[in-house]
């Protein structure tokens, strides 16, 4: 490794999950074998969304080198210089030069998958006085999670959907069903009420069963390509009541899931909670 034995990022209390209007600080550690005059040692705050056709999308620092495009939106590009003045000899063993940057409103959460990112992270560089090996750079990411008030009005109104359906093929006969929610802002790990409910249902049919899950989908647009969906697992429940008219009151935890993204241009997270009603001999129908 020559002189430079050591090169890396450490945040302030090992914190490396933050939101807006919050500092991100920490220290850029150096371990030199020996003194080593440097130009300059400067930290990067850096953040974008990307989205790729390919679903190959690169690292902080790489050029891309393919003929498929990307879409790429830049949030943070704030550059820090640690050391004072054109020039600084840096002393053999250890050094730590503190940084701290601001955090501002409206960055979306940090996300991954195939097709698309949002990324944030930390780029540090050692510019050397010599002409020869005269950059050497370490990179540190960290998380951002954007705050969703689940107090708003918005979010604490109720909500209900309807869809009548048909079955049977010579005697068809149809019924309704009806999903309602106290509200529509969850927290992860909350236990929140769904009501489900069948009116003018045959008797002689068994009953409908229900299956609800939490579904995450992800639009991301490059051109006129869009990456599909994404779905989390089934929760299932029964309805045990053969009636013409039932319902039934469950309650559903909320997985553990980040926030959902509405503030990004390329990229849309959101969550869905998707009912299935189904009669023995028939398909099934979402509500």
């Amino acid at each position: 490794m020559g002189v430079i034995k050591g090169f890396h990022v450490l945040f302030a209390n090992k914190k490396d999950v933050f939101t807006a209007k919050e500092h991100v600080a920490g220290e850029v550690v150096i371990t030199l074998a020996e003194p080593m005059k440097v130009k300059t040692v400067e930290v990067t705050l850096r953040g974008h969304a990307k989205v790729t056709k390919s679903g190959n999308l690169l690292k902080p620092g790489e050029q891309d080198k393919t003929k498929l495009g990307q879409a790429v939106n830049e949030y943070l590009n704030t550059k820090l210089q640690l050391t004072a003045g054109s020039s600084a000899t840096l002393p053999a063993g250890q050094s730590r030069l503190p940084f701290s940057f601001l955090l501002p409103e409206g960055l979306p959460t940090s996300f991954e998958s195939k097709h698309a990112r949002i990324r944030y992270w930390l780029e540090a560089v050692i510019i050397r006085a010599s002409w020869f090996k005269s950059k050497r750079r370490t990179v540190q990411g960290f998380t951002v999670i954007e705050h969703v008030d689940v107090n708003h009005p918005d979010l604490l109104a109720p909500v209900q959907e309807s869809r009548e359906h048909t079955i049977g093929c010579l005697c068809r006969k149809s019924f309704q069903a009806t999903v309602t929610l106290h509200r529509k802002g969850f927290c992860p790990g909350e236990a929140f009420k769904s009501t489900w409910s069948s009116s003018t249902a045959p008797r002689s049919l068994s009953s409908p069963r229900r299956r609800s899950s939490r579904r995450s989908s992800t639009g991301s647009k490059v051109g006129r390509t869009r990456t599909p969906s994404r779905s989390m697992p089934w929760i299932s429940a029964w309805c045990s009541e053969r009636s013409a008219s039932s319902q039934e009151i469950t309650y559903i935890q909320v997985p553990s899931i980040a926030p959902p993204i509405n503030s990004c241009k390329i990229i849309t997270v959101g969550y869905v909670l998707q009912f299935t009603v189904s009669t023995w001999h028939q398909r099934e129908s979402d509500v």
